[in-house]
């Protein structure tokens, strides 16, 4: 039996239950609560970063629900707002964060750059995190996907693991069938 009745909001129910319960688990947020007010301090100040037509792009990527957070009290007027350091980014999640939150603003905003990474399309990813500022670019790439990102030539690689000998091959090769490989990239040699 369904909570809702209808099917697209039990889906997007679930599926921000399983995103809260990520945070929770795998970066020690006390409660789903906590990982609720990291997941939207830090939502908000990634989106007011960002060009009215970047946020609107990442959005669309958001489950239904946690895309409502998202949006939530967005007014396109002086956007983006251009934080050039990642100590004025951090000053923002905190002034988005609840009166003594247990984590800092840094742990938080790398548990929810790491969640978004995970979950969202990879190109996606890539084209916001070019677009941040270079200390900010740092961090995000600290998720699980390492993006290299040149946006003048607009290509967008994932970054190869170091060459130890023979162990990387599988990887280059998993890739080049995968379609991520090329003869462009240093690490797609042939065997």
């Amino acid at each position: 039996m369904s909570e809702t009745g209808l099917p697209v909001l039990d889906h997007t129910v679930q599926l921000t239950n399983t995103w809260l319960k990520r945070l929770v688990d795998e970066h020690h947020f006390a409660d789903r609560r906590h990982a609720y007010s990291a997941l939207r301090a830090t939502l908000h100040a990634l989106r007011d970063r960002l060009t009215a037509q970047q946020a609107t792009h990442l959005g669309a990527q958001l489950p239904l629900l946690v895309r409502g957070i998202y949006y939530e009290g967005w007014h396109l007027t002086d956007k983006p707002v251009l934080d050039r350091h990642l100590n004025e980014f951090l000053s923002r999640v905190a002034d988005n964060l609840p009166p003594s939150f247990p984590q800092d603003p840094r742990t938080v905003s790398q548990a929810v750059f790491d969640l978004l990474w995970k979950e969202l399309d990879f190109g996606e990813s890539s084209k916001v995190v070019g677009e941040l500022p270079g200390e900010l670019r740092f961090m995000a790439r600290g998720g699980a996907r390492l993006v290299t990102c040149q946006r003048s030539a607009s290509v967008h690689r994932r970054v190869a693991p170091p060459a130890t000998g023979r162990a990387h091959r599988p990887y280059v090769r998993r890739h080049r069938q995968q379609g991520a490989g090329g003869p462009d990239l240093p690490w797609a040699e042939s065997d």
